[in-house]
């Protein structure tokens, strides 16, 4: 039986944000998501260009077949998987074993299906280059049916885990000065806690936590997000989708 998604997430967060390097990283993902019945990933980001007024590039991670690798490389913004991937909010599956080749308008999927892919779970992560897609396709080898069952299972924390790893890629990336930090769950936790307006004693209490503990989270988020202190790590977490007040 698969291990459930939501109780290994923290430990997985944990591992992502001490990996030192995005090979480390990109290897901790895939460990993950192979876990839970995933077959390949795809990491797509778009990174601003190393010089002001320089166009961006393309960057991909991945863990498939080279001709599934290359089509994600060479697809353009007509390609109906990235188009929606730049336009939805929220994750999506795309069913792909049981279509005609080339009815879905995506080289992309075309390109997974004659790889023995039969869906695709798209989680778009916002970026920041206008009108680039950005986020993660998680590849299985069941069809559209298993994955939608899957996803409605453990789909909030397979996106989460799944955004939570983009992010952490992009900032491990030499040339991205726009990444954002991987918090800890814990961190996330002190840092929506304080957003809501509890004190330092209130938020240890609700965690089951000291107040030097909550210092410490704080402290190592501070850190992470670059900020001055709580106040301004809260509203960076809030600016940057880490953390909400719901």
């Amino acid at each position: 039986m698969l291990m459930t998604l939501e109780a290994s997430l923290d430990t997985f967060l944990g591992h992502l944000a001490e990996a030192p390097t995005r090979a480390v990283a990109w290897t901790v993902t895939a460990e993950h998501f192979r876990c839970f019945g995933i077959d390949g990933i795809v990491c797509l980001t778009c990174l601003p260009g190393a010089l002001k007024g320089s166009p961006s590039k393309r960057d991909v991670m991945a863990s498939v077949e080279a001709p599934v690798r290359h089509a994600c490389e060479g697809a353009t913004h007509d390609d109906s998987v990235f188009r929606d991937m730049t336009a939805s909010p929220r994750p999506f599956v795309v069913p792909i074993g049981d279509m005609e080749t080339g009815s879905r308008g995506s080289r992309f999927a075309d390109a997974a299906q004659a790889a023995g892919y039969g869906a695709l779970l798209v989680v778009p992560v916002r970026c920041w280059v206008d009108r680039c897609p950005s986020g993660m396709i998680l590849l299985s080898r069941e069809n559209g049916s298993w994955l939608d069952r899957h996803v409605r299972n453990t789909g909030l924390a397979l996106a989460h885990a799944a955004t939570q790893a983009l992010l952490r890629l992009r900032q491990l990336h030499e040339d991205d000065s726009l990444a954002i930090p991987a918090l800890t769950g814990r961190e996330r936790e002190v840092l929506s806690l304080s957003a809501r307006g509890l004190t330092t004693r209130d938020v240890g209490t609700a965690l089951g936590i000291s107040v030097s503990g909550v210092n410490f989270h704080i402290a190592n988020a501070c850190r992470k997000l670059g900020a001055n202190n709580r106040t301004h790590a809260t509203s960076l977490a809030l600016a940057a989708g880490l953390i909400s007040v719901q």
